[in-house]
């Protein structure tokens, strides 16, 4: 198969009636446009125009029913900020933009994932060679298995440090195929996972019983990269696609560890507005590893990426670590190396516009911005957690 993208899977598929979703006369689609803000609320407390510029021209759009946001996590609290919708402080007092609506939510409780990882050389070919081989394209062309299929995310473990440990003897216990790594990529899994299987039904079991069940969900997730990725101690992210395009990637594999249900920023991390130009860029603070235990976790983390590389079902395939690199070996070392690499990953962020029924909450239920009476966000900022 090939990847999708929302234009193919909602846009240019056709209806019932056979006509295209975007050939329809009740949809106007415009590319290239930012909109720099919402209209002034009336009375009743609704949008009633959006603010918008198209290359060098600006613009104003009429709303006669309802105004849908969907600008992200990061740009749909920006947004209303700069509309005057969100906390006082930050848009009267360092921004001097009028304040329409006070939510001190917006932009606060941002949540995401911080993700480090080891990286190895390739005893073969990187991916972004073999995608330029004849051979293999014409194999894609043809429907037949070829690397082009793949994103170069192939590999995936979810796992439970507590009960996977490196020094156990059931770190590699599983080995899943990976077709674009043209290699084995060694997954992991624990004694007991039978065991849950049986749990996954709550039944007669009390909410103690319930919690304790949730405290053994995986805290870990370990996937398999079939290139070097940048992490924030390598480079810029753009500089590593630009080599891909051009076949200038070391032959490299990454095994990435991205912490879950980290207990670091349990506040959240938060966007916020810096200028009252609405194109200037948001400041953004993640919050990541502000939690020991999350540091703990992460160093134990790397140590069993570590040890899953070093199986023989890599030994075809496995050259040199390159990071964090052979003489990085105690705790305080990983430590400070995964302070100097962890980054985004896999576009987790969420909660900046967050849904719910507190005084922080931005949307209600059915996502409409409280205090407002035509306006919704429908984007992943409304996720809580």
């Amino acid at each position: 198969g090939t990847r999708c993208n929302a234009v193919r899977a909602y846009l240019t598929r056709r209806g019932a009636d056979g006509v295209r979703v975007c050939d329809r006369p009740n949809l106007t689609i415009a590319t290239n446009v930012r909109v720099s803000k919402l209209g002034a609320l009336d009375e009743n407390g609704s949008v009633n125009n959006v603010h918008f510029k198209q290359g060098k021209d600006f613009g104003i759009l009429h709303a006669r029913r309802e105004v849908i946001l969907c600008g992200g996590t990061i740009h749909s609290p920006h947004l209303l900020m700069h509309s005057g919708i969100g906390p006082k402080e930050t848009i009267e007092n360092k921004c001097h933009i009028k304040c329409q609506v006070e939510l001190p939510g917006v932009g606060k409780n941002l949540r995401d994932l911080a993700s480090s990882g080891v990286i190895y050389e390739q005893k073969q070919p990187s991916i972004d060679k073999a995608v330029k081989r004849k051979l293999n394209i014409a194999k894609f062309a043809l429907g037949m298995n070829s690397p082009l299929h793949s994103n170069t995310m192939d590999c995936f473990a979810f796992t439970s440090l507590e009960t996977l440990q490196p020094s156990t003897s059931n770190t590699s216990t599983l080995i899943t195929n990976s077709t674009t790594a043209t290699a084995n990529f060694a997954d992991v899994k624990h004694d007991s996972s039978e065991r849950r299987g049986k749990e996954d039904s709550l039944g007669d079991e009390t909410m103690k019983q319930a919690h304790d069940r949730r405290d053994r969900r995986p805290n870990v997730m370990l996937s398999l990269q079939a290139a070097r990725f940048p992490f924030a101690c390598v480079g810029s992210y753009t500089n590593s696609v630009s080599d891909g395009q051009t076949g200038k990637l070391p032959n490299a594999f990454t095994v990435h560890t991205t912490l879950l249900q980290p207990k670091s920023g349990v506040k959240g991390g938060q966007v916020a507005i810096a200028s009252s130009y609405p194109f200037f860029p948001p400041t953004i603070s993640h919050g990541y590893l502000s939690h020991e235990e999350d540091i703990k976790r992460m160093v134990e983390a790397i140590k069993v990426a570590r040890k899953v590389v070093q199986s023989k079902d890599f030994d075809l395939i496995r050259g040199r670590e390159l990071l964090p690199g052979p003489s990085v070996q105690s705790d305080k070392e990983i430590e400070m190396y995964i302070r100097r690499s962890a980054c985004h990953f896999f576009g987790t962020i969420v909660g900046t516009c967050k849904m719910g029924i507190d005084e922080n909450a931005v949307v209600d239920t059915s996502l409409r911005v409280r205090k407002t009476n035509n306006l919704r966000v429908v984007d992943a900022s409304v996720i809580p957690s």
